[in-house]
């Protein structure tokens, strides 16, 4: 059987230590050859991979 590639949403939020294995996680998702796209909060734009990979950013906002 032919290994067919995934399509892999990765959303996470939190502080650095809860988004950092992710990062990793969808890095090597992607050296495997699987389609990647990773959510973060938009503080961690700049950690997040730009090769390869559609990253998104965003803001939140707090209600009441």
């Amino acid at each position: 059987m032919k290994d067919v590639p995934m399509k892999v949403l990765i959303m996470t939020l939190g502080t650095r230590g809860d988004v950092q294995p992710f990062i990793a996680l969808a890095r090597g998702l992607m050296a495997a050859g699987h389609e990647v796209v990773l959510t973060a909060p938009q503080r961690f734009e700049g950690s997040l991979p730009a090769k390869a990979c559609r990253s998104r950013a965003w803001t939140t906002a707090r209600c009441g």
